[in-house]
Order: C-alpha cells, then structure tokens, then sequence
C-alpha cells in the first residue's frame, strides 16, 4: 500500500522509534542508577501524543526519502495487487484495470500482516494488532501480548517503560522459540524479568473475553472527563464531594488533584455502542435499506434503524440487560444475536443474510441469480484469476446451501485467433473451473463444463471487426447454467 512496505509504514522503523524514545524514558526512571552518576532528577513526565507523533514523524520523512529517491533514478511506482502469470511477466491489477508488465527479473518482496489466532476478534480499540500498536493510540494500565518473538519482546519493553503492566502469552512451550538458546536466557533475564513481565508459554489464544463488573462503567461526563487523562475517581456519597486526578490543562503542572461538588444527579446508565455491517451471504455484497434492530429480551422492540448506502448502522442500547440485535430485509430470512450484560464496551456485530428464495430454473445462469461479477479471463489464458476465484467461491456456496443443484459450466473465447484454437481454448477453461470447483469440495457429478469458443459473443466484436481490449475482455468468460 504504502512506500517502505511493512518495515517502513508499521514494523521496524516506527517500532525502533518507540524503543528509543521508551528506552530514554526508562533510562531518567532508573533514580538508584542516576544516583550513582551525582544525578537527581525529581520526577520524569513524558507526552503519549508526542512520543507516537515521533514515530509517525519519522516514517513520514523516510517514505518521502525513498519516495523522492525513486523518482529521481526515474523508477516507475506503480500500485495494485500483483501476480506472476508466466515466464517473466506480472499481472498488476489497480484503479485503473489490469496491465502486463514484462521484465528480465522479477523480486518479489510481499511484506507481512500480523497473524490473529482463529477466534480472536480485532476491534482496533481494545484487541489490536501490531499495527495499531506501533501508533500508540493508547497506554493501558494492563495489556496482554500474544507472542514472545522480536515483535513481542518489542512491544513489553515499550509498555513496561512508559508505565504499563504486561503479560506475555507464547502458543508453543518455551518463550522465545527459535531463538538461539544463548540469546533467548539473556533476553529473558534481561526484558522479562528485570521488567517484571508476567509470562505463560505453552498457551494458545483462542477467545477474549471481558471481565464481568459488578457494576457498569459508565463516563460520568464534563466537567470530571475531559480530552486529557483524567483517573482516580473518588466519591462519598455522604456528602456528594470527591477527588480525581488529571494532566488537563490550567493545572499545577503534571498529574493534579482536583476536588468537585455534586451538583445535579450523576446520569449512570450504560448505555452500548453497537455498529456493523449486513451482507448478503452468498455473493457478499452490502445490504443498503436492510433493518436493524434492538430487541429486549420480553421481545419488545427498543429501537431500530436502516443500513446505509455500504450496508452499515448504528445503534445504541443499555447495557445493563440483555439484548437482541436483529436484522431483516425483504427477500432474506431475519437473523439476530444476542448480547449479554456487559461492561459498555462497543460491540461490532456484522450480519450475513440468507436470501428465503433463490428463484431459478433450467437453463438459468446461476452467478446472475445471485448478482455475481463475471468470472473473466486472460487472452489465451485458462488459469483461474483471483477476481475470478472470488466469484466462483460465492458460487460453491450456494452449491453447498443446495445440494441437489447441478450446474454446467459454459466457457468462451473472444474472436482473435482461428476457430479451432478458440474452441480447445474453451474448453480448457471450462474444465479448468470446473477442477477448481472439484478442489473445493463439490462433487464431480453435480457439474459438468463444454467451451463454446467464439460462437456466442456477447457483443459486435466479430472477426474482422475492430474493438477494444476492454470489448474483448466481456466474451472471455465462463457462465454456470442450472441443468437439474
């Protein structure tokens, strides 16, 4: 996506920025070791916002670096999804469509995504990934660390230096695994245990949940919050006084202690951010106009809304009960889920409908009854293309939801070439789709594919006739015909 890739944008460089500026803040904390030196330093107090804007700062200026660099050895940047398609050559497919770039030699540097376990559920708030972790959007006073690796051991020396309890969960049985056993004993005494990190190998993380509180947690609103850190809620109920901490501004300088009077009932209910999307099972595309709604748990409707035009909502709902969420929309069977009493935290609850009635017959093109993109393919090309594979997985699952449903598969060719090489052509791709389908599980006696070469265009782009690669593109196709 972006210049640099993954050590530039979100790995190394933004990690060892946070490191350095962590390190220094650990280093004014050690007093006993600065004593020793004949230095006494009263207090060390450092900004969350500037230390992540360091980071940001400084991949900012890097990437424009090798932006810049680039352009003046006149290297070509171009963006989208790539793939070699054969000997020397690679498919990029972008903004602006698909183009062939043929070159000597290929090198091929993909960069990495962080792996989340099976189970686990990102919300970017309170589970998040190293990705997020490397904008320091947040220093909570506790944080679990899933992996004992480089990035792992990154991230504990981090948190623990600006203040944070950290507990380390590695999924195989020794912390550190692969690491040279000479390095992984220095290691572990030097950034785990001298920092106090609680550690569990031999622990696979499938499932977060939140702790239940005997109450909710609810924000007691202006003038107590406030955009800055504001902590250690104290109050007597007695005499409706009390006490809390915060670094806002027009203070004595740091963390400061400030006193309030009750003057009007606080407002405690909780009250639950739900969002989410509703999408059509099959073909995964947004349900714009479908509703939502927050059910309680006697049936009795709470609120309700209409997904917008990307097939998203919005709703809010107390927390101090149960709660259904329920979505509908014409033509698909409802579905809800049930939310327990909770803490307050924002839920996403994502929807995928099941379309009540798929009306179709003999000779019916199955990707159009369910709104499919057409499964396209390269000139003089068989090969399924990712595009094109998304598509046949939708179509896969509705030969999973309807197993007596057979289909045929219809393969053609554009009209460049001589007839006999378009007829082998397509049939080559028909059978190359319909393998890809038997790949995946679905039963070679539920299909059967035939190539129809150039003899059904679905255009004027006849021999002979000048056309475009786009108008082309439209009659290299395959289509899935109902025939039982």
């Amino acid at each position: 996506k972006d210049m640099g890739g993954t050590c530039v944008n979100r790995g190394c460089i933004p990690s060892k920025a946070l490191l350095a500026a962590s390190g220094k803040v650990r280093e004014l904390q050690d007093t006993k070791h600065l004593h020793n030196l004949a230095i006494e330093i009263d207090g060390v107090d450092f900004q969350r916002e500037a230390i992540a804007d360091h980071a940001t700062n400084l991949v900012n200026k890097i990437r424009g670096d090798l932006t810049n660099s680039l352009k003046r050895l006149k290297v070509d940047t171009i963006h989208g999804w790539g793939k070699i398609v054969d000997t020397q050559k690679v498919s990029v497919l972008g903004d602006d469509g698909e183009k062939i770039i043929t070159a000597k030699d290929i090198m091929l540097c993909p960069g990495s995504v962080p792996f989340v376990p099976r189970g686990i559920e990102v919300d970017h708030k309170t589970v998040f990934t190293s990705d997020e972790a490397v904008k320091l959007e947040v220093l909570p006073q506790w944080i679990a660390i899933i992996g004992s690796g480089y990035i792992g051991l990154e991230f504990s020396d981090i948190y623990t230096a600006l203040g944070c309890e950290v507990t380390m969960i590695e999924a195989l049985d020794t912390l550190m695994p692969g690491f040279d056993p000479e390095i992984s004993k220095l290691a572990e005494r030097s950034l785990i245990k001298a920092r106090d990190i609680e550690t569990y190998s031999g622990v696979f993380a499938t499932k977060i949940t939140y702790n239940d509180y005997s109450q909710p947690v609810v924000n007691v609103g202006r003038p107590v919050n406030s955009p800055k850190d504001d902590f250690s809620f104290i109050y007597r109920a007695n005499d409706k006084t009390g006490y809390f901490a915060s670094n806002r501004e027009g203070g004595m300088g740091g963390d400061d202690i400030y006193e309030f009077v009750e003057t009007e009932p606080l407002t405690l209910d909780c009250i639950q951010e739900v969002t989410g999307t509703v999408r059509d099972r099959i073909s995964n595309e947004v349900l714009a106009g479908a509703t939502v709604k927050i059910i309680d748990e006697e049936n009795n409707e709470i609120s309700s809304t209409i997904t917008d035009s990307d097939g998203n909502y919005l709703l809010m709902l107390d927390c101090s009960k149960g709660n259904f969420v329920r979505a509908s929309r014409d033509g698909y069977v409802p579905a809800e889920e049930y939310l327990p009493i909770s803490d307050g935290k924002p839920r996403i609850v994502d929807f995928y409908l099941e379309r009540d009635l798929v009306t179709g017959g003999f000779g019916d093109d199955l990707a159009k009854l369910l709104q499919l993109s057409t499964i396209y393919f390269d000139l003089n090309k068989y090969d399924i293309r990712p595009d094109a594979e998304i598509e046949i997985q939708k179509v896969i699952v509705a030969m999973e939801k309807y197993p007596s449903l057979k289909i045929k598969v219809n393969s053609h060719t554009d009209s460049r070439g001589v007839d006999a090489y378009n007829l082998w052509l397509s049939q080559k791709r028909a059978e190359s789709t319909v393998n890809y389908m038997i790949s995946k599980g679905i039963a070679p006696d539920r299909l059967e594919g035939e190539g129809f070469g150039e003899t059904r265009l679905v255009n004027d782009c006849i021999n002979g006739i000048p056309c475009s690669e786009e108008q082309h593109q439209l009659n290299r196709r395959s289509e899935f015909i109902i025939f039982e």
